[in-house]
């Protein structure tokens, strides 16, 4: 199963002191990140590096992370009847069996 989520990486801070938001992507433990022209200050940021609720740059990348599991949803219904596609990109059509919402 598919998830997608946003992130930071606390050793990635830039020297003008923000983060890139990244979108990882995460299937059979194998994990892919896909930068961002999203930029956060550690304000935006709890101890955790988790992204603090309410701030304008959470709710774009809440819209982002939103856009990319529907187009994955797309993709799924799309090759529902051709899996020999969705085998090709996948590697197993099989294993692509949806978007988890977390």
């Amino acid at each position: 199963m598919l998830t997608i989520k946003a992130e930071v990486q606390q050793d990635k801070q830039r020297s003008d002191k923000t983060y890139n938001v990244k979108v990882r992507f995460t299937m059979d433990r194998k994990v892919k990140r896909l930068s961002t022209s999203l930029f956060v200050t550690s304000n935006e940021l709890t101890k955790d590096f988790k992204f603090k609720e309410n701030t304008p740059t959470k709710k774009e990348i809440d819209n982002l992370v939103m856009y990319y599991k529907e187009q994955c949803r797309n993709f799924q219904v799309d090759h529902h009847n051709r899996p020999e596609r969705a085998g090709n990109l996948c590697g197993n059509p099989d294993k692509c069996k949806g978007v988890q919402d977390t």
